[in-house]
């Protein structure tokens, strides 16, 4: 097939390449990106004061190889306001991942989806607001196990006192669906 051959909508094209010897070809469509909203109302998000950190999961895909290659949120975050919890002074780092926190430094799966965003601002009620593109996109599913995004928090300098983070309004995850390829 060459610059010039035009191809019939819903056909397929006679060589899509040309392999070696002992080799079949087999064509698939292409996997389109796909788009799911996320609308979170009064989502809480509990931190113990024992480990600083805290995380709840969002939601989980299929049971499919999910690529996953970027994120928007904005949310309004509101402070639990506790006595020695999250009060308004509190500084809060917040992150979407593959995995639920696991320690009070946001890193890694915990923040591949979204990475950390912090929160300074000395109220009880907050907005987050970003997007990001995944710099290395994360294959659930195959190598993060089940394919899952969560979101992190983590409030910075420690709190004495359990408490909650909640949160309203949107998270976009973008992603393709590149079914079981892989067993």
């Amino acid at each position: 097939m060459d610059a010039n051959t035009q191809i019939k909508v819903g056909s397929l094209p006679e060589v899509f390449m040309t392999p070696n010897a002992n080799v079949a070809e087999t064509f698939h469509f292409t996997k389109a990106l796909q788009h799911v909203r996320l609308t979170l109302t009064g989502l809480s998000v509990f931190v113990d004061q024992a480990n600083d950190y805290g995380g709840t999961k969002l939601a989980s895909f299929e049971d499919n190889n999910i690529l996953l290659v970027g994120a928007e949120v904005n949310l309004v975050m509101t402070k639990g306001g506790a006595a020695n919890g999250i009060i308004s002074t509190t500084d809060v780092d917040v992150a979407g991942g593959s995995a639920v926190a696991t320690n009070a430094t946001l890193s890694n799966t915990m923040i591949n989806i979204l990475p950390v965003q912090h929160s300074t601002a000395d109220v009880l009620v907050d907005t987050i607001a970003a997007h990001s593109l995944v710099a290395t996109p994360v294959l659930a599913g195959i190598v993060e196990g089940s394919p899952a995004v969560f979101l992190n928090v983590s409030p910075v300098g420690g709190i004495t006192a359990s408490d909650t983070v909640t949160f309203s309004g949107t998270v976009d995850i973008f992603y393709f669906n590149l079914e079981n390829v892989v067993s």
